[in-house]
């Protein structure tokens, strides 16, 4: 049964990397799987089967977008990593099941969690030494 999972799971990846890879060559799904084999390749071998146009890391990646957004070579790209880095405070109330937090710690802690979370590395954050509640 976990053999079979897994051989689905490697089945819908493969399928999905086939078709996304007919669509970006112009190809029918047929044709990529044909050459593709379910195999993996070298980035050479990738290249000479028509697989991938180019071999190259992230500069050329924003060579090759800012090209297509015809965007000048002297003009600032802004790169936007995701899913966003999360912060020491976020992954360990992530991991907390729900309501444990709530038991664990006082609205005070959780308040200032909440504050360090934010701190990790937006820059510098302004904050009075009292938290103010209405009712």
């Amino acid at each position: 049964e976990e053999k079979a999972r897994i051989r689905a799971l490697m089945e819908s990846f493969y399928g999905e990397f086939v078709s996304k890879a007919a669509q970006g060559r112009k190809k029918t799904v047929e044709q990529i799987d044909r050459v593709a084999q379910g195999r993996v390749w070298t980035g050479a071998d990738a290249v000479k089967l028509g697989l991938v146009v180019r071999l190259g890391g992230l500069e050329a990646a924003l060579e090759v977008a800012r090209e297509k957004a015809k965007i000048g070579p002297g003009e600032e790209l802004s790169l936007v990593i995701l899913p966003e880095r999360k912060g020491f405070f976020d992954l360990l109330m992530e991991r907390q099941e729900e309501g444990v937090r709530e038991r664990l710690l006082s609205p005070e802690v959780r308040s200032m969690v909440r504050w360090a979370g934010r701190l990790s590395d937006r820059g510098p954050i302004a904050r009075l030494p009292f938290e103010l509640r209405v009712r």
